[in-house]
């Protein structure tokens, strides 16, 4: 799965690492796929120091977040002139459990953070049922590989 996203943003703002990223500027993806117990939900971060990092708060029964996690690519970039956040990363099928001939859509969200001020104010998501603690994946759009 390669995930891309471009964030314009008025002011990048990402002073935490680690689990409390999701409190600044950062993308979080959740994701359900074909015969997992629940969402996987995935961080990805351009840290203060110019490097990203990529974070897995939530994996499925039996799977392995940190594994998964360190399996992930992730690239990101900030123009500041352009004021845009760049957000490249490769997940790997086999790091979430994803069958490589998987042909069915699954239930994906993706929800954008904002932080101006040391912690997050606001955000955006591409569909309803995340971003509010409980994941509705009834309510997420559906992606198809």
């Amino acid at each position: 799965m390669i995930v891309d996203v471009m964030v314009r943003d008025d002011k990048h703002e990402q002073p935490f690492t680690g689990q409390d990223v999701w409190k600044a500027d950062n993308v979080q993806l959740a994701f359900q796929l074909p015969g997992q117990s629940s969402c996987w939900e995935l961080g990805l971060s351009h840290l203060a120091d110019g490097t990203a990092q990529a974070c897995c708060w939530a994996a499925p029964k039996g799977q392995d977040a940190a594994r998964a996690c360190k399996q992930i690519t992730l690239q990101t970039s900030r123009d500041d002139s352009a004021k845009i956040t760049r957000y490249h990363a490769v997940i790997p099928a086999t790091a979430i459990g994803l069958a490589a001939d998987a042909q069915i859509p699954i239930p994906f969200n993706l929800l954008v953070n904002d932080s101006d001020a040391g912690t997050r104010e606001s955000f955006i998501a591409i569909a309803p049922g995340f971003g509010f603690g409980k994941h509705e994946t009834a309510l997420f759009t559906l992606i198809s590989f």
